[in-house]
C-alpha cells in the first residue's frame, strides 16, 4: 500500500503545509527583509509573530521564493533578478477581496492587490506567479488585457510573446514559470507546480500561440 500510494496518489497530491521551523524562518524573512524591501499597504494583520497558515505566511513565503531561486530576467537590458527587479518597482503589496480575480494592479497609488482566496491556498509558486504578472502590469502602466476569444468573460494577452521586452503580464507568467522549472535551485516538488500553473495559463490566456511554442515549452498542446 505504501509504495502504491508513493507512486500513483503522492505525486497528484498538494502539500503547501508549513513546518514549524519553516514557519520560524518565514517570521524572521517577514519581519527582518520583507518589510524593509517592499512596502505593506492594507488588509495585513499586524501581530509581534507570524501565524502559520495564514495569508501573512503565505505572502513571505512567495517573496522568499522569488528572492532566493534568484532567477534571472534573461533577455532583459540590464538583467536583473525577478526579485531585484520587483524592489526597482517599488510596489505596495496590499491584500483585498476582488471578486473573482487572483490579483489587482492600481497605477496611480502604485498598488499591488492580492485576493484573500489566492493567499489562502497557499500555494506559493501560484502567489509568487500572480506577483510577478502584475509586477509587469505595473511596469507597463496600463492594463494590456484583452477580451478572451474563447471565453469573452475571461482576460487575456493578445499573443504569447517570449520577448521579455515586449510580453504582456500573461507572458511574464510563462517567462518566469519556465525559469522557474528550468532552475538549479528549486525543488522537483515547485518544478511540478510550475509547470502545472504554466499548462492551464498557456491553455486560456492567450488569444494567439505560435504553433511549436509547446514544443519550445514542453506543454502539452492547447485544449
Amino acid at each position: 500500500m505504501g509504495a502504491g500510494y508513493l507512486a500513483f496518489v503522492y505525486p497528484h497530491t498538494n502539500d503547501f503545509s508549513i513546518s514549524p521551523s519553516e514557519c520560524q524562518k518565514l517570521d524572521t524573512y517577514w519581519r527582518v527583509k520583507l518589510q524593509r524591501d517592499f512596502q505593506l499597504g492594507s488588509g495585513w494583520k499586524n501581530s509581534d509573530t507570524l501565524a502559520c497558515p495564514s495569508n501573512e505566511a503565505s505572502l513571505a513565503r512567495a517573496i522568499r521564493f522569488i528572492d532566493e531561486a534568484q532567477l534571472v530576467m534573461s533577455g532583459r537590458p540590464a538583467t536583473p533578478s525577478y526579485y531585484q527587479w520587483a524592489k526597482e518597482l517599488k510596489p505596495r503589496l496590499s491584500q483585498n477581496i476582488l471578486f473573482g480575480l487572483a490579483g489587482r494592479t492600481r497605477f496611480e497609488e502604485r498598488i499591488i492587490e492580492l485576493s484573500p482566496i489566492l493567499l489562502d491556498k497557499a500555494n506559493w509558486v501560484q502567489i509568487a506567479g500572480v506577483i510577478v504578472h502584475e509586477l509587469r502590469h505595473l511596469e507597463q502602466g496600463v492594463n494590456t488585457h484583452v477580451p478572451c476569444k474563447a471565453e469573452p468573460g475571461l482576460a487575456c494577452d493578445r499573443e504569447l510573446d517570449l520577448n521579455p521586452e515586449t510580453g504582456d503580464a500573461y507572458s511574464y507568467n510563462i517567462l518566469f514559470l519556465r525559469d522557474v522549472r528550468g532552475s538549479s535551485t528549486t525543488s522537483s516538488y515547485e518544478k511540478k507546480l510550475a509547470t502545472r500553473e504554466m499548462q492551464s495559463i498557456f491553455n486560456k490566456r492567450f488569444n494567439a500561440v505560435a504553433p511549436d511554442l509547446f514544443k519550445t515549452l514542453q506543454l502539452q498542446p492547447r485544449t
